[in-house]
Order: structure tokens, then C-alpha cells, then sequence
């Protein structure tokens, strides 16, 4: 059994996930093939053992060259000039001004390296993440290759007419939906006919690597995490003013923010001018033992975005028993109930947030209940070596 896996950037510090649910493949008697268009998030010598590990063993697709994509689309307009002319018209149909063109190509090229490299390997399926226009460039290049990709959430959801996503469904084999939420955009997404290529297979986490912390009835101060990319639709500005709520009513606590991305300056401009400096932490892209110090000294998960899929950190914190305030959107109530394995609140809404967070502030039973049963729901439902088992069985099938 062989498959390839071509990923946006791997290894990647917020997209953990692929590293274990590759792993557990290739435990389960898979060959996976990985290629990746970006090199690393981090330099070599800042990856784990097993982040290094697939690093030595993933090709990356950029680092082959230009000179090498330029040889590959002439070895492909010699031997397959009618693939090569519907995939760049594919390309251009596609494109959107001179920069959408450009963008194209340069999708063409990476389509073209890596079906070369599919060819070398012996792989005939690729499974997509985070690279769907090389995707479905790669299926016209190389008929002969099927195709399947994952839908995580806002980046692949929050514009398909844009991104064509239509045509990305159409031309995959199956596509895969990490909540039934996520599911159902797909649908509205592409015609009924294209239904049945959707399948509902949730994320998950390695349960052995996120033991209950050790619970604080009454801790002082009291710690706040968030993890996230710093990005709009992940509303950490939100969470400025719920700060600012908590610490009026008398509540000490401390924020730590993990994360890096392009809401950084901002963000630390607006705590900055509330006066709560003091009040919050940015610990940056956290490494994993950095990060796991840090879920072992919080008293509450706080997840303020405006668009998720279903959030891994979510996960990790309820396997953790760290109680969860998420708001009702998306898939987040498919992993939590109100009440029972989280607290939600309505999006957007900074005093909800605030109230729901002093609501388990001022009742250590209710978090202890909660961060209880949290983890109960993640190790029943979203056990990574469980859901592979589903991913294992649908690239048997449609490979």
C-alpha cells in the first residue's frame, strides 16, 4: 500500500496533526510518500527528533529549482503536449489579473515536479493539504494519478468561488471534511452529484501525549491560554477587551498568547493601550515542550476566533482536562457541549467571553466537571490512531 502526501509546508509547528496521522499510516502498513512546496516552519536545527526525521525524508518541491520545473514541462509538452496544453489552460481560467496568472504557473510548475517525483516513487494517489491548486493541476498533468485533499476550516471554505473549489471537489477522488459542519459547506460548495465524494473524518491527537494536568481549585493568578495563529479570522483582538472586563471585577489573571503571525504589532499595541501589559504574555510559536509546560500551568483554554474547522488545540486542552470557553460556531459544538465538555459563547461577543470565563473562575467544581468530561469526549472521539483507521480505509478504497 502506497500513497503520497502533498503538503503546503511540512513539517509545520500548527499543523502537528499530519506529522502523527502520517506516522500512524505507515504504523498501520502504509508506504507515505511526502512532498512539501515550503521547506520548514523553523530551521533544522529547531525541529523535533521526529519533525527532523521527516524533514531528511520529504522532498521539497521549491528547492528542486526552477531550472528542474522548466526541464519537467519540457520533458511534458514532448510527451504529453495535450495534458500539458489543458492543465495550463486549466491554470489560466483560473487565474485572476497578471498576478492570479503568474500565481498560476507557478502552481503548474509545482504540479508538474511533483508528479515527476510521484512517477520516481512509484506513488499513483496523492492525498492534498494546504495545496489544492497543485492538486488539481497535478490530476490534469498526470490522468494516470488520482487525487483526494482535506478541508481544515477558513482558509480552503471562506471564499470557494474564489478558489474554485467546485473544481477541486470534482476532480478529487474523495475529499475529506474534519466535521459534519465542515461537510456541509462542502455541499452547498459543488453540485449534489459530488455528495457522495464527502467524507466526514474527524482530527485527533496522540492521548498518551496530553495527560490531565494537575488541577488548581484555587489558583493565583489565574492563567488564561489561547493558541493560535495571530490572523483576523482567529478574533484574538477580542480578547484586549476581555481582559480588560476581567481584571475591572476584580479577577487576576494572566493571558498567555501563543501564536506568531500578522496581527502580532496590533495586538500588542491594543493591550498596550488598556493599561494590560502586565496582564498578558506573547509567547510567539511555541515549541511543543514549550508548549506543553504551559497547557500544564493554565486553569482555562480560551478560543476567541470568529472561523474555525474543529480546533486541535481544543482537543489538546480537553484531553488535558483543561476546561474550554469556545464560541458556537462551526464545528467547535460537535466537540463540545455547552456545559458539559466546554463553555460556549456566542462569536464575537467580548462580554459573553468574559462571563463565561468568570463563570468557571468562580466555580472550581464546575471546572473540574468540565475538564473532566472534556477529556472523556476527546479520548472517544478524537483518538488520532482511532480516526486513521478511517483514513487508512478510504485510501484503500479510492486509491
Amino acid at each position: 500500500m502506497k500513497a503520497a502526501y502533498l503538503i503546503g509546508q511540512y513539517p509545520a509547528i500548527n499543523h502537528g496533526y499530519l506529522l502523527t496521522e502520517i506516522a500512524e499510516l505507515r504504523k498501520a502498513g502504509w508506504e507515505i510518500l511526502t512532498a512539501s512546496i515550503e521547506r520548514p516552519d523553523r530551521p533544522a536545527s529547531e525541529l523535533s527528533p521526529r519533525e527532523r526525521a521527516e524533514y531528511e525524508r520529504t522532498y521539497y518541491i521549491k528547492q528542486a529549482g526552477a531550472a528542474a520545473a522548466l526541464r519537467t514541462l519540457g520533458a511534458l509538452l514532448i510527451g504529453r503536449p495535450l495534458c500539458l496544453l489543458g492543465a495550463l489552460g486549466e491554470a489560466l481560467a483560473m487565474g485572476r489579473g497578471w498576478r492570479g496568472v503568474l500565481y498560476q504557473i507557478f502552481y503548474l510548475a509545482e504540479a508538474a515536479l511533483c508528479g515527476r517525483w510521484m512517477q520516481q516513487g512509484g506513488a499513483t494517489h496523492c492525498h492534498v493539504s494546504f495545496s489544492l491548486n497543485a492538486g488539481l493541476l497535478l490530476t490534469r498533468l498526470y490522468p494516470e494519478f488520482s487525487m483526494s485533499f482535506a478541508v481544515y476550516g477558513f482558509g480552503e471554505l471562506h471564499n470557494p468561488e474564489a478558489s474554485y473549489l467546485a473544481r477541486k471537489i470534482e476532480a478529487a477522488r474523495w475529499v475529506r471534511a474534519i466535521s459534519y459542519h465542515t461537510r456541509s459547506l462542502l455541499m452547498l460548495a459543488c453540485r449534489p452529484e459530488a455528495w457522495t465524494k464527502l467524507e466526514c473524518v474527524p482530527l485527533g491527537i496522540e492521548p498518551a501525549g496530553f495527560p490531565p494536568r494537575p488541577f488548581r481549585p484555587s489558583p493565583s493568578p489565574f492563567r488564561l491560554i489561547t493558541v493560535g495563529r495571530l490572523s483576523p479570522e482567529k478574533g484574538t483582538r477580542l480578547l484586549a477587551g476581555v481582559m480588560r472586563r476581567l481584571r475591572e471585577r476584580g479577577h487576576p489573571v494572566i493571558l498567555h498568547l501563543v501564536g506568531g503571525g500578522p496581527d502580532r504589532e496590533m495586538l500588542e499595541t491594543a493591550f498596550g493601550s488598556l493599561g494590560l501589559k502586565d496582564a498578558v504574555v506573547f509567547e510567539g510559536r511555541a515549541p511543543q515542550q514549550r508548549l506543553m509546560d504551559l497547557y500544564r500551568e493554565s486553569d482555562i483554554f480560551v478560543l476567541p476566533s470568529l472561523y474555525e474547522g474543529v480546533p486541535t488545540v481544543c482537543i489538546e486542552a480537553m484531553s488535558m482536562e483543561i476546561p474550554c470557553v469556545a464560541p458556537a460556531i462551526t464545528g467547535i459544538p460537535e466537540l463540545m457541549q455547552d456545559g458539559v465538555e466546554g463553555v460556549l459563547y456566542p462569536p464575537g461577543d467580548e462580554e459573553a467571553m468574559a462571563g463565561a470565563i468568570e463563570r468557571l473562575i468562580m466555580d472550581p467544581d464546575l471546572r473540574r466537571r468540565i475538564g473532566e468530561a472534556g477529556r472523556r469526549k476527546a479520548l472517544a472521539r478524537y483518538d488520532l490512531a482511532m480516526n486513521t483507521i478511517e483514513m487508512s480505509r478510504l485510501l484503500a478504497r479510492y486509491r
